[in-house]
């Protein structure tokens, strides 16, 4: 097992209700989990970063083939992430579909 290191802090809470300052973090990563969080999640996001901060997502697309991953019905386009998004104050550098994933950079403005 890897030790986690001691500059990082684990934290578990829903994306709509993220336990963290306004504008207090740099950055957000998600992985394979963007389908699952609530539509106000974006604009809690948005809150918690700074100006300029950046959030990078990568996930399952609802353009795959799903024999993987969850059901189609489940996932987001990178359209659809990249719009909702965009209505809670972020610029989209990049959003990139692939055969069963998409690939957004965004940052807040």
């Amino acid at each position: 097992a890897s030790e986690i290191p001691a500059n990082v802090e684990l934290v578990l809470a829903p994306a709509s209700s993220l336990p963290f300052d306004s504008a207090s973090l740099d950055a957000i990563y998600s992985t394979m989990t963007f389908h699952e969080v609530e539509a106000t999640a974006p604009a809690e996001f948005a809150r918690v970063l700074r100006s300029g901060g950046r959030i990078v997502i990568a996930d399952w697309s609802k353009h795959g083939a799903g024999e993987r991953g969850p059901p189609l019905g489940e996932r987001k386009s990178a359209t659809e992430a990249a719009d909702a998004l965009e209505t809670d104050g972020f610029e989209v550098q990049l959003a990139r579909e692939r055969p069963e994933t998409f690939f957004i950079e965004a940052t807040r403005e």
